[in-house]
């Protein structure tokens, strides 16, 4: 679908009233910071994940991500670690510090760490907190481990956050378990990856709130239309955002683009349409929260 047409499509669809133009009003601030960007280097690093996902499977460079989001209005992004092989996870985050050197819209990288082990004690964790734009972690989720949580905490005592990567069916578990955690700031990625269909809702729907009564616990809106494909449709994803919007507030949720990723279903461009669309009748204010402002806060920009 053409872009124009699934603007006016959607902006019909919900009566936005023209609220999408409001962007380019003076004032209104709406610029985007993406919190979950992915970067290829298959001459550097294996990703054994690619191996299902043909599409992608390939270099996804810098300047890949600036030509896909030139009218996206992304103003600056995260690295979130890549699903490289565990023994390239040091060396990943550390030639993303390189890039930045060179590119000063990464403002922070969220490196894969292993959790599975006592990390005060192991050098490969040592040598990524040198890291001057770490701002956190994801790795495996563990339950039923006092290794895990006590790395956890460990991680909060650092100042660095941890992107929580779940199924729907395991959010109540791991709101569990984050409840021993309570000094450490916890992402939900991809909204806890519904599987978008209607058996799974209430799930789904109980499993974020129980994530949301806890204060260290956020959002991200990503990976909507990647987990979908290319079927996806608004009408699909907006009652999982208005869920997360009611259970979160505005002030825990944040925008994420799930480059490359998000090419499994379609242009990273629409996927940004989409999210201006769903978030299109929320004050400015709120929007501003969304679009920019809590990840700068939530991970310490």
């Amino acid at each position: 679908m053409l872009r124009r047409e699934f603007i006016h499509q959607s902006v019909m669809a919900l009566s936005a009233k023209a609220l999408l133009p409001e962007r380019s009003l003076p004032g209104t601030d709406l610029w985007k910071l993406d919190t979950h960007v992915h970067f290829f280097d298959l001459r550097q690093f294996r990703y054994p994940w690619l191996q299902n996902a043909s599409k992608i499977n390939h270099d996804f460079t810098v300047e890949d991500y600036r030509e896909a989001t030139r009218e996206a209005d992304v103003g600056q992004f995260i690295f979130m670690e890549s699903g490289a092989a565990p023994e390239f996870s040091g060396a990943e985050a550390r030639w993303v510090s390189k890039l930045a050197n060179e590119n000063q819209q990464i403002k922070g990288i969220i490196a894969q760490i292993d959790l599975s082990d006592n990390i005060s004690d192991v050098r490969k964790f040592n040598e990524l907190k040198e890291i001057n734009l770490l701002k956190g972690g994801r790795g495996k989720f563990i339950p039923d481990s006092n290794i895990f949580i006590d790395n956890l905490n460990h991680l909060g005592e650092l100042d660095l956050t941890f992107d929580l990567l779940l199924s729907w069916q395991d959010l109540e578990k791991a709101a569990k378990l984050i409840e021993e955690v309570p000094r450490t700031t916890f992402i939900l990625d991809h909204l806890g990856n519904p599987g978008y269909q209607d058996d799974d809702f209430p799930v789904w729907k109980e499993g974020i709130k129980a994530l949301a009564a806890l204060p260290n616990v956020n959002c991200k809106i990503s990976g909507m239309i990647s987990r979908i494909g290319p079927d996806w449709k608004l009408e699909d994803i907006q009652p999982y955002f208005d869920h997360a919007y009611r259970s979160f507030g505005a002030d825990r949720l944040l925008y994420g683009g799930d480059w490359p990723v998000v090419l499994l279903a379609d242009s990273y461009q629409s996927w940004s349409d989409a999210f201006e669309v769903m978030t299109a009748e929320l004050p400015v204010a709120e929007r501003k929260m969304i679009y920019h402002q809590n990840a700068k806060r939530i991970y310490n920009l």
